[in-house]
Order: structure tokens, then C-alpha cells, then sequence
């Protein structure tokens, strides 16, 4: 089914605050990687999508913002399968999950999300498990909105005929127009990258393969606010139709 057949309209109502988490939580690496796959597979790629897109609509966008790095997340563990820890300093150098003394009096905070992320799982796969718990616990029960693809399409519209010799940066600052804010836009234009719309020759995305932090490293631009690999995206790279599909669907 099309992801861009939008239901017909009906009153909104207040969208809620998200749900406290229900325990027990995951406290090692391998519990948290297990944890991830286990609910990235609960999703349809389609859906996550749709969630993204309303978070960067002209209508929806404010209200569904918080929804928006979702997608970033999401997309980053594709291809993430069980491994052992390679140790780094506090953290896995493949997945980049740290784990801190468990306290889960410190999981129950009004804005649990990145409290439970930043005081347990740091970085790396640890976002995309706090953004997948979220979105378990607390899901989008209303359909699209009239127009909720509108903002998606012109980005990728503009992708699509962008200036061949023109940078990732470039590109953020076009889409602007359609998303305001420097940071929404930053946001926006990375997604796309770790989602595989936007791909750049010679630096394999997430959408291909999961993109070990140890590996990635010494190919990120360190002065880019983008992250990679989206950061080397030139307007001769377009835009990867098959991830569209994947994420939206037939938008």
C-alpha cells in the first residue's frame, strides 16, 4: 500500500507528552544490541518514514518535531547484527555503546529520552534504542495529514536537479526555505544521508551496511557540521531512488 494515500481529515487533539519507559532495562552491551534489533524489526521502514515526514511538514512539523531525528536513528542500525564488544575506552569501537552504573530511579525523568540515553547507552546504537523505545511506547496513532508529504517531496525535487559540482551544504541551505532553522535543516540533510536518499559516491551509507564508528572516523570531515557520510554528498550524486522506496514508499 502507497505511503502517500492520506486518510481523510478528522480533528487533531493535543498530541501527549511521551510515556515514562517500563523496565527492565537493558545494562550491557549485548542486551542493548538485542534490544535494538529486536525493536527495529517491529517497524515497517514505510512507517518510520511517514513519522519523519510529518515532522518536516509545513503543517504538521511543529507538532511532530520531536519525531524527527527518528529516522537518523533507525536508519543507522539497519544493518546491525549481534557482535562482540570491541572494547575502546568506555565503549564498543564497532557500535559505540557505553554502558554506566545502572540507577533506574535516573530512567524516570520528564525528558527521559536523552537523560536515559546520555546516562546509559552514550552514543552510536544507544539513540537509536532510545528513539525505538519511544516510538513503542508511545506511538503516532493519527493518519497523515493533507499535505504531510508536500515538504518531503520538494526536498528530494530539489535534490534530484541540484547544481552537479554543489555540496551537502549547499543543499542545507536550499532546503531551508522549506524547513526553517539552520539546525532542522542540518537534521534533515543527515537523515537523508544515513537513510541512503542522499548517498555519496565512495562512502557507503547505512542503507548499504552498517557503518562501524572505527571505520568511519578517519573519512568524517571534521569542520562539517553534516554528519557522515552525507558530508561528501555532491549534487552529482542525486538522489538513490530505491531508498525512497524503502522509507516512503511511492510519495
Amino acid at each position: 500500500m502507497s505511503t502517500s494515500a492520506v486518510p481523510p481529515r478528522r480533528k487533531r487533539a493535543a498530541l501527549p507528552p511521551p510515556k515514562e519507559p517500563q523496565g527492565p532495562f537493558p545494562v550491557t552491551h549485548d542486551d542493548v544490541v538485542a534490544s535494538v534489533i529486536e525493536l527495529r524489526d517491529l517497524f515497517e521502514p514505510t512507517v518510520i518514514g511517514c513519522w519523519f515526514a510529518q515532522s518536516i511538514s509545513a503543517e504538521s512539523g511543529r507538532r511532530y518535531k520531536r519525531w524527527m531525528s527518528c529516522l537518523y536513528e533507525v536508519a543507522s542500525v539497519r544493518h546491525l547484527v549481534p557482535h562482540v564488544a570491541v572494547e575502546k575506552g568506555n565503549a564498543c569501537a564497532a557500535c559505540q555503546i557505553a554502558i554506566r552504573k545502572h540507577d533506574p530511579e535516573k530512567w524516570v525523568h520528564s525528558n527521559w529520552l536523552s537523560r536515559a540515553v546520555n546516562d546509559y547507552i552514550m552514543v552510536g546504537c544507544g539513540g537509536a534504542y532510545g528513539a525505538l523505545v519511544t516510538l513503542a511506547q508511545d506511538p503516532l496513532l493519527e493518519p497523515p495529514e493533507d499535505g504531510a508529504w508536500d515538504t518531503l517531496r520538494a526536498v528530494l525535487d530539489i535534490a534530484r536537479t541540484f547544481p552537479a559540482d554543489s555540496s551537502a551544504m549547499d543543499l542545507m541551505k536550499a532546503v531551508r526555505k522549506l524547513v526553517p532553522g539552520r539546525d532542522n535543516a542540518m537534521t534533515l540533510v543527515s537523515t537523508l544521508g544515513s537513510a541512503g536518499v542522499l548517498a555519496a559516491q565512495g562512502h557507503p551509507s547505512p542503507f548499504e551496511q552498517f557503518i562501524r564508528a572505527d571505520e568511519s572516523a578517519p573519512r568524517r570531515k571534521f569542520r562539517s557540521d553534516l554528519s557522515y557520510p552525507v558530508q561528501h554528498w555532491q549534487g552529482s550524486d542525486g538522489v538513490d531512488e530505491r531508498a525512497v522506496e524503502y522509507w516512503f514508499g511511492s510519495i
